[in-house]
């Protein structure tokens, strides 16, 4: 997750040093085409929670209930 364009733009330069990278989502924007030429989706905050809408109830709690200890993903924030 980012804030804005300019943010955007910082990951997209490094891109290659992070692999497994699989989306960014830039919250300071409410337009979807925040990247087309990105090599991962990039999506609008609106977008990313649209991509909720599709995830069935029982697929949720599928894969709340399959995580344990020490599986969790990195949100990193920074307030400066």
């Amino acid at each position: 997750m980012v804030e804005d364009q300019k943010q955007l733009d910082k990951f997209l330069a490094i891109k290659e040093a992070l692999p497994k990278l699989e989306a960014i989502v830039v919250w300071g924007r409410d337009d979807a085409s925040a990247a087309e030429s990105a090599a991962v989706p990039v999506h609008s905050w609106k977008a990313f929670l649209d991509l909720g809408k599709v995830v069935y109830d029982a697929d949720l709690d599928a894969r709340m209930n399959a995580q344990k200890p020490g599986h969790c993903s990195h949100f990193i924030y920074t307030s400066g």
